[in-house]
């Protein structure tokens, strides 16, 4: 059905943007826990108006289903240890998915506070997300933009759209090696955002966030 449909091409999208950003990143053997553990690049080609960005790093002291459990929480207190700006959210609906999809799609509603000094104000975002695990272990997720009756439009928040976020999650000698990657439209200039200071510096945050709270567990 259309459901199914929409979730094998985002599994199909994530998981070929996410090998795409493994290699713009020299993959991650020459990566190390200690202060050579994360790494960012540009991805090419994923919007033509908007520039998606990647980060793999290394994250210690725990194990993929757990870092990916807590990266798709709806709970506050796990959202609030890798992303501050994120104020709100819930999840609006769920389904698990057979073959050949084999995974679980939510769809959850986000809502953003004013970042970058407030260069960038309140957001809201709905997103479709969907998660599965390989075969050997590892974690995949992949989310863009929906829309969904419960959770219209707020008109006093405009509702930016998340093109494609990506994650990858793997095993390693220092805990886990993980991928991620964002594409997002805010509503913005391009320039206002897409820039050293922007996206990719609150992807890389996010990551360093989350490495600071393993390291303390």
């Amino acid at each position: 059905d259309g459901m199914h449909a929409f979730a094998v091409g985002l599994k199909k999208q994530g998981k070929a943007r996410i090998e795409q950003a493994l290699s713009l990143t020299h993959g991650f053997e020459d990566l190390e826990s200690g202060e050579d553990w994360v790494r960012m690049a540009k991805c090419p080609n994923m919007s033509q108006k908007h520039t998606g960005y990647s980060c793999t790093g290394i994250i210690p002291n725990c194990h993929p289903q757990q870092l990916m459990d807590m990266l798709v929480s709806v709970q506050p207190s796990d959202i609030a240890v890798f992303d501050p700006n994120l104020n709100a959210t819930k999840a609006l609906d769920q389904a698990v998915l057979p073959f050949p999809v084999c995974g679980q799609l939510d769809c959850v509603y986000k809502a953003q506070k004013a970042y970058l000094g407030g260069v960038v104000d309140p957001r809201e975002f709905v997103n479709s997300q969907l998660r599965w695990s390989g075969a050997d272990g590892s974690c995949w997720s992949a989310a863009s933009f929906t829309t969904h009756p419960r959770q219209p439009p707020d008109q006093k928040v405009k509702r930016a759209r998340v093109l494609l976020s990506a994650s990858h999650m793997e095993s390693c000698a220092g805990g886990v090696m993980w991928t991620a990657l964002l594409c997002v439209d805010l509503k913005l200039p391009a320039r206002v955002y897409e820039n050293s200071m922007g996206l990719p510096k609150e992807l890389e945050n996010i990551f360093k966030r989350m490495k600071a709270h393993f390291e303390r567990s």
